[in-house]
């Protein structure tokens, strides 16, 4: 088993191209038990492939985009049925809530030459990180999996205890991943935690040089540190309420 570290400054000269991927993001329900006793809005965040998410990519800077959300009518719909008191079995049909996808919309754009990156994601608010490009401990392991036809292999690192397992490619030598993922000798197109799942289905590579920047950046920025410190807080004056 080898250990490889976050480099600073990647290789930007494996690749002219700009390479475009296209990633699912599937949370996990805890059990098959408890995701039939949810509400039909909140089942929608567990069903597989319908959050859409686009990585483009040069090896220099990255942008990654919620890109689509592919909800089914039908899936915020289900029926029940009731007997009046003559003895009548009555169908209801039960409208759910609107899924709020909100908490699905995210944007991270990471600048490697300056080791940047800027995040904003929706908590219960619009909330922005700028900070340094996430660091991680990969550890090599030998074994391989083959994801939308490319060969890939394994790597894999804890964070605050919780494992984490990438699937990247050599075969497209890009140091980087999806969202805050990176750091390993070629693109990742596969995330495994406890709790989720990040998978490509579609890779595009594309003659014409990325044209991103930072983002402009409106309402509160935070780094890691300050972000973990405000979380925290605002979790201590709900429990005051409760």
């Amino acid at each position: 088993m080898k250990y490889i570290f976050l480099f600073l400054i990647i290789n930007i000269t494996c690749l002219a191209q700009t390479v475009e991927v296209k990633y699912f993001e599937n949370s996990k329900a805890p059990s098959q038990e408890q995701f039939n006793l949810m509400p039909k809005n909140v089942q929608i965040a567990y069903k597989a492939n319908v959050f859409s998410y686009k990585l483009n990519t040069d090896g220099k800077s990255s942008l990654y985009k919620n890109e689509k959300i592919i909800i089914d009518s039908a899936d915020q719909i289900s029926t029940s049925t009731e007997v009046n008191e003559a003895g009548d079995t009555i169908k209801k049909t039960i409208i759910s809530e609107v899924f709020n996808a909100k908490f699905k919309e995210k944007s991270l754009y990471k600048d490697f030459l300056k080791n940047k990156s800027y995040n904003t994601q929706y908590y219960d608010e619009t909330i922005n990180i700028v900070d340094s490009i996430s660091q991680w401990k990969w550890q090599l392991i030998d074994e391989t999996e083959t994801v939308i036809g490319y060969a890939c292999k394994k790597a894999v690192t804890k964070h605050y205890g919780n494992e984490i397992i990438a699937w990247f490619t050599d075969e497209i030598p890009i140091s980087d991943g999806p969202f805050v993922y990176c750091g390993l000798p070629g693109l990742i197109l596969k995330v495994e935690t406890k709790s989720n799942e990040i998978i490509a289905y579609n890779v595009l590579f594309k003659n014409d040089p990325l044209t991103i920047s930072p983002p402009f950046l409106s309402g509160k920025i935070f780094n890691y540190k300050t972000l973990k410190e405000y979380i925290e807080n605002k979790n201590k004056e709900r429990s005051r309420f409760r």
